[in-house]
């Protein structure tokens, strides 16, 4: 097998978080000791853009090496599992590879809350994009951060390895800036409809980019699977369209990296 180094850009925050269970949760419940449950404090959470820290309940803490007894950002290993990184580049496409994880320096890693645009099927007079979930904080890796990992190939080409992945996130893209459009219009000038309009054109500046895809989570529906059938775009609205997440230090939907070989 052949090796092969890439970087990755982030271009929006990327999230990828482990099973809910190794949750975090606040110091707040005590044992039949009457000792405090190890967790996290609100107390010790470093103030940031993007997060209120004072209503933080429950953190989804970013993949960690190793086993931790408390919510330790200073010390933890963080990683981007080299699993995250094949499916986005296509690796369910034929050929052996192998694909390690990239370890995250802990300075890229930021908590914040998720942004989500609400109330948008069922209340459009109250729809707004606003903090989904105000007790949870997330872990992510912020914007603008560069990662190099190794991946392995038999018989095959790094460029013909991540097309799948590119041609993917195409037609994402292309199915949310279409949602986006519909949703744009139907909000017209009020807020939502700025909002919308902001970003159709920060998503279609990215559009042409044949380096772009798309990895982890949080990106809504959209951004998550590729229609197969005209039903399914004609189908209940918010099935098939889901949720609007939106990073707010770049207007971008979460998850958007830029691939170069190295």
């Amino acid at each position: 097998m052949e090796k092969y180094c890439y970087r990755l850009t982030t271009l929006s925050s990327l999230i990828v978080s482990p099973r809910g269970n190794l949750a975090w949760y606040e110091k707040s419940k005590r044992n039949r000791q009457n000792e405090e449950i190890e967790g996290f404090s609100t107390q010790e959470i470093k103030g940031g853009e993007y997060l209120d820290r004072e209503k933080l309940k429950i953190i989804y803490p970013f993949y960690q090496y190793g086993e931790y007894r408390a919510y330790a950002p200073d010390s933890a290993e963080y990683y981007l599992p080299g699993s995250a990184v094949k499916g986005a580049f296509g690796g369910s496409s034929s050929g052996r590879c192998m694909v390690d994880d990239i370890l995250v320096c802990r300075e890229s890693i930021v908590l914040r809350n998720l942004y989500k645009a609400q109330y948008l099927f069922h209340e459009t007079k109250k729809a707004c994009l606003r903090v989904f979930m105000e007790n949870v904080g997330v872990e992510m890796i912020k914007v603008e951060t560069e990662l190099k990992g190794e991946l392995y190939l038999e018989d095959k080409a790094p460029e013909e390895f991540l097309e799948p992945g590119k041609r993917s996130t195409k037609t994402k893209l292309r199915q949310m800036l279409g949602y986006l459009q519909k949703l744009q219009k139907e909000y017209g000038d009020q807020p939502m409809g700025e909002e919308f309009r902001k970003m159709i054109d920060k998503l279609s500046s990215l559009f042409n980019d044949n380096n772009v895809v798309l990895i982890g989570g949080y990106k809504g529906l959209l951004h998550s699977i590729e229609r197969t059938s005209a039903s399914e775009a004609e189908g209940d609205r918010e099935k098939t369209e889901g949720a609007v997440y939106l990073d707010q230090e770049t207007g971008l939907p979460h998850g958007l990296v830029k691939v170069e070989w190295i």
